[in-house]
């Protein structure tokens, strides 16, 4: 946790928001989840019965992130993205991330390929594209 805080503190300090972003969700997935919930209760000053509902909607999600995620491409829950059959080639795939705006490293939603934190193709070791188009 402490090696965490200089790294939020320079994030936030390039102007990169983390409340509610993909980021802050998959660090706080790693912790615990009695941990997850004071630092979202921290986060949410309020004791509001909402503000308890959206703690505990936010820990179930982090908690049940093993599960099989809706292919990004077609969203059908019955196979992964890299398996998607309605949109087999790289280049249908990179148009369908280009057209949803989605990071063409990441294929997550909120930033572009020059501002992603996260490494590179899994499939090829390294190279700047998610590892659907690969």
């Amino acid at each position: 946790m402490e090696y965490i805080i200089p790294i939020v503190a320079q994030l936030e300090k390039e102007g990169v928001t983390l409340d509610g972003s993909y980021l802050a969700q998959k660090v706080l997935a790693k912790f615990s989840a009695s941990l997850q919930r004071k630092t979202l209760e921290g986060r949410f000053s309020q004791e509001t019965k909402e503000s308890k509902e959206r703690i505990n909607d936010m820990v179930s999600k982090n908690v049940n992130s093993d599960e099989t995620p809706a292919c990004m491409f077609c969203f059908s829950e019955h196979h992964k993205s890299v398996t998607c059959t309605e949109y087999p080639t790289t280049s249908e795939r990179r148009n369908i991330m280009q057209e949803r705006k989605l990071c063409l490293n990441c294929g997550k939603p909120g930033h572009f390929i020059k501002q992603c934190a996260s490494q590179g193709c899994r499939t090829c070791q390294g190279r700047r594209h998610h590892h659907t188009l690969c």
